[in-house]
């Protein structure tokens, strides 16, 4: 049983799960990240998360930031220059 108080992190992308889905034995926050997990696990890549480095850039984080070089000073010049 899950406790209230644990941060629960889904095991496909490690992003905070608001309501967790238990598959398998693994927690995801999300139907897309079960669907990718087995994805994975069909084309025998499951090693994926031998190798994955949790703590990388989520989903949300770079959806949240994927514009912010527009806000850099002169990006607009080096865009258009390039």
């Amino acid at each position: 049983m899950l406790a209230t108080n644990q941060i629960i992190r889904c095991f496909h992308c490690g992003e905070n799960c608001d309501a967790p889905l238990l598959a398998k034995g693994k927690i995801f926050c999300c139907t897309g990240c079960y669907t990718v997990y087995e994805l994975l696990c069909a084309s025998n890549l499951c090693n994926y998360y031998d190798f994955a480095e949790r703590g990388a850039l989520t989903f949300k984080q770079a959806h949240n930031t994927r514009f912010e070089f527009l806000s850099a000073r002169n990006s607009s010049n080096s865009a258009i220059a390039s």
